[in-house]
């Protein structure tokens, strides 16, 4: 049985939102969120486009980027969540 108290929640929540943003953008939306919500260097932004700056680390170009990330995640998120 797993014990929720040994599981870094917050790091497991984000882990789950990459995932399922990944999944529905490549199903649904055929790369179009990538497109619009992932982060540029400030100065290739067009005006209006601060929404880039709280998006951008919620998408991922490919499986492995989000797998590197997850796993990422995940591991820090256990010492800083746990210890």
């Amino acid at each position: 049985m797993i014990d929720s108290g040994n599981l870094p929640l917050v790091s497991l929540v984000l882990a789950f939102l990459y995932t399922s943003i990944f999944i529905l953008d490549s199903l649904v939306f055929k790369g179009n969120l990538f497109l619009f919500g992932s982060g540029k260097s400030f100065n290739l932004m067009q005006q209006n486009e601060w929404y880039r700056i709280l998006t951008g680390g919620f998408f991922h170009k490919n499986i492995l980027h989000l797998l590197a990330n997850v796993f990422g995640i995940y591991y820090v998120g256990y010492i800083l969540e746990l210890t």
